[in-house]
């Protein structure tokens, strides 16, 4: 029965694709890096990203979605938590982002480095990650920076609409202004 489970699973129902499915690959079983400790870096994530997906496109919505998990503090983004879908005309894409909640982690490092760093990462790391990601020039990902920072600045109010606890938004709250000041500190 587990392993019927382990083969259904890598597939997703999908109306849009001719079978109804997709493949689905996870970072970690691709790249071989193990999800149990810190193995991947979203350089090498975004890398593979445009090479596996063919498009820089790609490789730019990788850079937002590590952007966004710095900014949420989502440190639990492991090699598990990214994923790929291949579709009925062999195309692979990026899966829907998923499991990204707020989760620091015990030492306050992520579990996917930032051009290295587990932590605050500097300039240079994002602009590495930038350049990787196919920017041709800093002020656009910069754009996407402040725009990720925008959608995320929402949460109390919509955490608020969903009748999240007060002293839970304001935990979550209070951390998120604190990664978007020292993010933006550097912008």
């Amino acid at each position: 029965m587990l392993s019927v489970c382990a083969k259904l699973s890598r597939y997703v129902k999908n109306s849009a694709s001719t079978s109804g499915r997709q493949h689905f690959h996870s970072a970690c079983g691709l790249l071989d890096a193990d999800f149990r400790t810190p193995s991947l870096d979203y350089d090498d994530l975004i890398k593979a990203t445009k090479i596996l997906c063919k498009s820089p496109a790609y490789g730019q919505l990788q850079f937002k979605r590590a952007i966004f998990n710095l900014l949420t503090c989502n440190q639990d983004d492991h090699s598990k938590n990214w994923g790929f879908l291949l579709n009925d005309n062999g195309a692979w894409h990026p899966a829907p982002f998923y499991d990204i909640i707020f989760n620091p982690s015990a030492f306050n490092e992520h579990a996917t480095a930032y051009a290295g760093y587990g932590k605050e990462p500097p300039l240079k790391a994002l602009q590495k990650l930038a350049n990787s990601a196919g920017y041709t020039r800093w002020s656009q990902a910069k754009h996407d920076i402040l725009e990720v920072a925008e959608v995320v600045d929402e949460f109390n109010a919509i955490a608020k609409e969903l009748d999240i606890q007060q002293q839970t938004r304001r935990l979550i709250s209070q951390h998120i202004e604190r990664l978007r000041e020292a993010l933006l500190k550097h912008l």
